[in-house]
């Protein structure tokens, strides 16, 4: 795979154009959200000028209609579960093209995780 194909780098471009723009763009690192979901989720919801609500926090097993014609290939956990799981570190273990490739990706994402929502 090469960086075009991860899309790092345009999230990158994207966010400087938001900025550029007068926006301030909002990162969630899955990390934070599932260290700790209330926080994060309060957050966010100042940033949105909304009101943050428990029943986030939870939810009901199953599909949704705005899941949208893909959900029963990509959110198969997700319509399993009821919240959010506690965070757990992977241990990764990189090989061949994939150890240049993360080390090229590394400024975007390095960047991208400095702006992200914290707990």
């Amino acid at each position: 795979p090469k960086l075009e194909d991860i899309g790092l780098k345009q999230q990158y471009k994207l966010y400087l154009s938001l900025e550029e723009q007068g926006n301030m763009p909002i990162i969630l690192d899955s990390k934070y959200l599932l260290q700790n979901p209330e926080l994060i989720l309060k957050r966010l919801c100042d940033l949105l000028e909304i009101s943050f609500d428990q029943k986030m926090l939870k939810w009901r097993k199953g599909a949704r209609k705005e899941d949208g014609v893909w959900a029963k290939y990509w959110y198969k956990k997700t319509h399993q579960s009821t919240g959010f799981k506690s965070y757990k570190q992977k241990k990764i273990s990189l090989q061949g093209t994939n150890i240049e490739l993360a080390k090229n990706a590394s400024k975007y994402y390095n960047f991208l995780y400095s702006k992200a929502l914290k707990n």
